[in-house]
């Protein structure tokens, strides 16, 4: 939904921000629902641009529940694409009621969709071991396999650090094993070919082809289970 980029005067930008400035969200939605097309478009690029990176805490997460539950196809990701400058200035927290009261809200409408594309795009950002392992509670993801379908896809240390902790409980299905590495090695990114390679040495899967020079001692494989911390300098022994 947003362009490249963003209208920072507009008609239509002065009246959503007058709407957010009074917390009149039922007013909001009403306009919202006037508007052309072109113009919906543009109201949706000034709340993600503007508004939604730079707005308190609270508002921000009454507009995300009430943009949400209005129209989450049109406003979803474009109200998760604020986060990542949010966590940069240190005002985005999983812990605030807002995001219980969304989750609560995603939860008793069974809204699947809506809470896999908030779980696969925070876990291309969250870099909190304690955050990740929250959102998952909250949005009542308890199986292993449901968990390690969302975990591959994850792009942060903290996300290989959970995905290894999963793979962990799993790792008596050696064919999820292979699976799980087939997959990540088809992502070509530096850290998915590092993670694979410390699966190679510490699940013992010779099948895994690639070439890894790095040798690990096994008191060394057995610190990646100790702690975040240790985990990842074991997996920095993996850079080339």
């Amino acid at each position: 939904m947003i362009q490249s980029s963003c209208p920072l005067n507009t008609i239509v930008g002065a009246r959503v921000k007058r709407f957010f400035d009074a917390g009149d969200w039922e007013g909001l939605r009403n306009y919202l629902t006037r508007l052309s097309h072109k113009d919906f478009q543009n109201a949706g690029q000034y709340i993600g641009c503007v508004l939604m990176p730079s707005v308190d805490e609270n508002t921000f997460w009454t507009a995300f529940y009430c943009l949400v539950d209005y129209h989450s196809k049109a406003f979803l990701m474009t109200l998760l694409k604020s986060v990542p400058q949010r966590m940069a200035d240190g005002t985005f927290n999983l812990r605030h009621n807002g995001f219980i009261v969304l989750s609560n809200y995603l939860n008793t409408k069974h809204a699947d969709i809506d809470k896999g594309k908030i779980i696969r795009f925070l876990l291309t950002v969250i870099q909190s071991v304690e955050d990740i392992e929250y959102l998952l509670v909250r949005l009542k993801v308890d199986s292993l396999k449901d968990r390690l379908d969302y975990l591959l896809r994850g792009s942060t240390l903290a996300s290989y650090y959970m995905l290894f902790k999963t793979l962990r409980e799993l790792e008596h299905d050696k064919s999820i094993l292979m699976r799980s590495a087939a997959f990540l090695m088809k992502k070509e990114d530096s850290l998915a070919f590092n993670f694979v390679s410390l699966m190679k040495v510490y699940f013992d899967l010779p099948e895994i082809k690639g070439t890894f020079s790095l040798r690990l001692n096994p008191y060394e494989i057995g610190r990646a289970e100790a702690s975040f911390d240790s985990f990842v300098k074991i997996l920095d022994k993996f850079k080339s």
